[in-house]
């Protein structure tokens, strides 16, 4: 566990850097550009995403529960003719898929996207599903299943750097929103072969096996990943529906202040992702009757509650002032209102959240997240239905934070009828009775004092993270042997590894004066 919580941070580390940097090429892109072309841009490479929910077939994630399954039973005999299988099969597939885009490039520019002087547009991108789906997911994967986060996260961060370097290059020699398409494939292509370079100089497999590409193991791997793989296109066609409905129902201004609300997600995404590509390969180790399981299941869902809860009910007491500082009010009035109800879609962690997923599907129970896939579907589909009509973006918006409790109903039922294991309900409402009780009280002195902008955002932030953390070890839910995995966890911060030592060196002063 505390391997998986040090891979967590290299990977949050990863995903930050890569973000800002995508971030602010991005907003370049788009002054350079301009709303016209920049426009053309992203409907371009809408179609690359459709492609790469039918390429990849569920392979990433067979990749890394097999890799990190025999890797644990020592079966290293299998596990080059997994890694050689899933590559080959991968390549094969989004050469298919991203030929079939290429050679019907103009049908998809003037029919599906409406935009007949995309097509050229359209090539250019249809070679990213080799580089995005075929070469650097699939490295990625086996990086993971490898549990080699640092590589996993220094090809992300390569990928970003080149489109980067390359968008530069071709739009200031006059390619415009073609050599911003281009510059974004190949990035994707030259990342991807140098991960499979990477590959082959950090994994080693042993001498005197002779793994390559082979259909046994190919049906291995298709049975485990097809059903995550529909439940996947599922997801994409609820999103689809949702948003259909939405423009139905709700009014293009409102619509804008939903997109600009959603745009905070990435906040707690730095957290929640990381964590979740982390477990799959731990809990893959593991079969369902092992007793080990039940302890590191706890764990990982009380170490990503303490850690995802706090920054989801801080975000929305400081909603409005960020809102202010970021957007004129008088444009985006709701965003407050709307980002206050979407980040409680983050807000289930203590409750199993992002772990009871990641535990079945690392047990082999694929065909379960299947049926979890399609009872989040019906119960998505139907509130939506019900409750946007009537109630518009407010009601969608509830919806998104309702409809995957169908799901976590039917796993967390599963998980203790099948392995006996559940999550730990008393260290869950310690957690959420301390986040609640500093949320009340940096709420409260926002709203009292009539604090406004930077002294709302920065004041409320410091009074709800200094009563959350000292209110932990207080409360009991942070006890000493937590204390102890997570100094461990704090040199990987690298220079902010001080300040997380001080700060536990003072929660620790609680613990100690209140062992229970």
């Amino acid at each position: 566990m505390l391997g998986s919580a040090r891979g967590s941070v290299v990977l949050m580390i990863g995903q930050v850097v890569s973000v800002i940097i995508s971030a602010v090429t991005l907003i370049w892109l788009a002054n350079v550009l301009g709303s016209a072309a920049f426009g053309l841009y992203t409907v371009a490479l809408l179609p690359v995403s459709i492609a790469l929910l039918f390429q990849d077939l569920g392979m990433n994630s067979s990749l890394i529960r097999f890799c990190s399954m025999y890797r644990h039973d020592e079966h290293p005999e299998k596990l080059k003719s997994v890694v050689m299988t899933g590559l080959i099969f991968s390549v094969l597939t989004s050469l298919i898929i991203g030929g079939l885009m290429y050679f019907f490039a103009g049908p998809i520019a003037s029919v599906f996207l409406k935009h007949a002087e995309v097509e050229s547009m359209v090539r250019a991108a249809s070679l990213g599903v080799l580089g995005s789906g075929g070469l650097l997911s699939t490295i990625q994967a086996i990086f993971i299943g490898y549990e080699i986060m640092s590589l996993k996260s220094i090809t992300q961060v390569l990928w970003t750097i080149l489109r980067t370097l390359f968008s530069y290059i071709l739009i200031l020699t006059g390619f415009g929103a073609f050599g911003a398409v281009l510059a974004n494939t190949s990035a994707s292509l030259l990342a991807g072969l140098i991960g499979v370079l990477l590959l082959f100089l950090f994994i080693k497999f042993e001498q005197g096996f002779k793994g390559g590409f082979n259909l046994k193991m190919l049906r291995t791997l298709l049975s485990f990943g097809l059903p995550l793989s529909i439940g996947n296109l599922l997801s994409g066609v609820q999103a689809q529906i949702y948003n259909y409905i939405m423009v139905l129902f709700v009014t293009i201004n409102l619509i804008g202040n939903y997109g600009a609300a959603t745009n905070f997600g990435v906040l707690v995404s730095f957290l929640t992702l990381p964590i979740s590509t982390t477990l799959l390969p731990l809990y893959s180790r593991f079969k369902k009757d092992d007793h080990e399981v039940k302890d590191i299941f706890q764990m990982a869902v009380k170490y990503t509650a303490m850690v995802t809860i706090p920054v989801v009910l801080v975000i929305i007491v400081v909603a409005a002032p960020l809102s202010r500082i970021l957007y004129k009010p008088e444009d985006y009035p709701l965003v407050p209102l709307y980002l206050s109800i979407y980040i409680l879609n983050f807000a289930w962690e203590g409750l199993g959240g992002i772990s009871l997923g990641n535990l079945i599907t690392g047990v082999g129970e694929s065909g379960t997240i299947l049926l979890v896939n399609i009872v989040t579907f019906i119960t998505g589909i139907i509130l939506a239905i019900l409750l946007v009509p009537r109630f518009g973006m407010v009601g969608l918006l509830v919806t998104i934070v309702l409809d995957s409790r169908g799901g976590w109903i039917y796993q967390i039922l599963w998980v203790k009828k099948k392995m006996g294991i559940t999550v730990d309900w008393r260290s869950s409402g310690k957690i959420y009775a301390t986040a609640l009780t500093a949320f009340v009280a940096a709420y409260l002195l926002i709203y009292i004092l009539r604090l406004q902008s930077w002294v709302a955002l920065l004041l409320g932030t410091f009074t709800y993270f200094i009563i959350y953390l000292f209110g932990l070890p207080l409360s009991g839910a942070l006890k000493v042997k937590d204390l102890k995995q997570l100094e461990a966890i704090v040199g990987t911060l690298g220079p902010l590894a001080p300040v997380a030592r001080l700060i536990l060196s003072l929660m620790g002063r609680f613990i100690r004066n209140n062992p229970s």
